[in-house]
């Protein structure tokens, strides 16, 4: 790996949490220890990582504790419980995955599935402010699927997902909210997402 070449934000903490297979760790490790760049985000990183373990997140910032909060081994969360894969607002991506500027996405993993979300920019032209779908490699699982929008605990729309797991809402999160996705093949609550 070249000096120009900085592995991406994914693969370094991939790196850290020790997922890389054995090339892939030497590949890291060799750019790391002659980039300061990276360097110093692996050690910005663990010092994050070891306050998080202690229960103290201190002034980190807001872009840091939401990657630490859906990635990290938390105590209180349950073993397979919903986190947060991918976050546009936090990830270090060229734009988003679903090609929308300004807006939001989020991908959500649960039990051998994922759900892509989207939101669409305040005050843009998009009808469906919130938009996803189910993924999954057995796709009956989003057969007959309900998905409600939580906002402060109560359920302020219901939608019938397409028979490819795929969703709309024309109703606009006032803040933090959740999607709750029930059917025959799947039951799944999201953590809190932010527009």
């Amino acid at each position: 790996m070249s000096r120009s070449a900085h592995p991406t934000w994914e693969r370094l903490l991939d790196y850290a949490e020790s997922r890389l297979s054995a090339a892939g760790t030497r590949s890291v490790r060799a750019h790391v220890e002659t980039c300061d760049r990276c360097g110093g985000k692996l050690r910005d990183f663990d010092r994050l990582r070891d306050d998080f373990a202690a229960g103290d997140a201190g002034d980190a910032p807001e872009s840091w504790l939401l990657r630490a909060e859906s990635r990290l081994p938390i105590a209180g969360r349950a073993a397979g419980a919903p986190r947060v894969t991918f976050d546009s607002l936090v990830d270090a991506l060229p734009g988003m995955r679903a090609g929308l500027e300004g807006g939001r996405q989020y991908v959500v993993e649960e039990g051998g599935v994922e759900v892509e979300v989207s939101i669409a920019p305040e005050g843009g032209d998009e009808p469906w402010p919130v938009s996803g779908q189910l993924l999954a490699e057995d796709t009956t699982r989003a057969r007959d699927l309900d998905v409600d929008l939580l906002e402060d605990g109560r359920v302020v729309a219901t939608v019938r997902a397409t028979a490819h797991g795929e969703f709309l809402f024309a109703h606009r999160p006032r803040g933090a909210f959740r999607l709750r996705l029930r059917g025959p093949g799947v039951t799944l609550e999201t953590p809190d997402l932010a527009p």
